[in-house]
């Protein structure tokens, strides 16, 4: 696994080193390429994160868990806020 990141020359966050600035909601490529979703803390241990998974064009919770040394960089969420028009009169 290489320290740079994909795209450019330069060095990759150490989400390890930042751990502690992980939040609920952050979302992020692995090393892996794939999508992750930040869900919760996994109870007992003190780096391990709960994460949802991108799958098609949706967050998939499956009991996943990652390390935040494997996060490789921090991306907007893919999934678009849903808005619900109501109308009214009709």
């Amino acid at each position: 696994m290489s320290d740079r990141t994909a795209d450019t020359d330069q060095p990759r966050e150490d989400w390890y080193a930042r751990r502690d600035e992980l939040e609920h909601g952050m979302v992020f490529r692995d090393y892996e390429g794939d999508l992750v979703k930040l869900d919760r803390t996994v109870p007992g241990d003190g780096s391990k994160w709960y994460v949802a998974s991108w799958w098609g064009d949706s967050w998939a919770w499956m009991d996943a868990t990652i390390e935040p040394g494997d996060l490789v960089e921090r991306v907007d969420d893919p999934q678009t806020p849903q808005v619900i028009e109501i109308g009214i009169g009709m």
